[in-house]
């Protein structure tokens, strides 16, 4: 009987990653290549050696995501990147706006209703966005 010699979690030979949201997309290119290595390129097989070799934290967020990807490996990496908004750069934006917003309303001398109800208006356009 054929057996795959699938390498564990933390050996040399497998995909590893960083944890670091900037390394997330070469972390799935490598586990397409690692299970097309080993002749597994559905999309059910490649979530679960994501799963495998992502750090704990990682696997344990992501595999909230299994079963609304339904095994399409295409909506699963779609889900989890939405999960690091900061690779989006109009995530980014937004993000920004949020700040200078604050910052502007820190620093006004007069709160009244107006003005809280104007940050509360700017803040929920900006925050919808996210």
């Amino acid at each position: 009987m054929f057996s795959l010699k699938i390498p564990c979690r933390g050996s040399p030979e497998a995909p590893s990653f960083s944890g670091r949201p900037e390394d997330l997309r070469s972390y799935f290119d490598d586990i397409i290549d690692f299970c097309d290595g080993f002749g597994l390129s559905d999309g059910p097989e490649r979530i679960r050696f994501a799963l495998k070799y992502a750090p704990f934290e990682s696997a344990d967020l992501w595999s909230h995501f299994v079963s609304s990807s339904k095994g399409d490996w295409a909506r699963f990496t779609s889900e989890i990147s939405q999960q690091y908004p900061e690779l989006d750069k109009t995530s980014r934006s937004h993000a920004d706006e949020l700040a200078g917003l604050k910052v502007g309303f820190a620093s006004s001398d007069v709160i009244s209703m107006s003005s809280l109800g104007q940050y509360y208006r700017n803040f929920h356009q900006i925050s919808l966005s996210l």
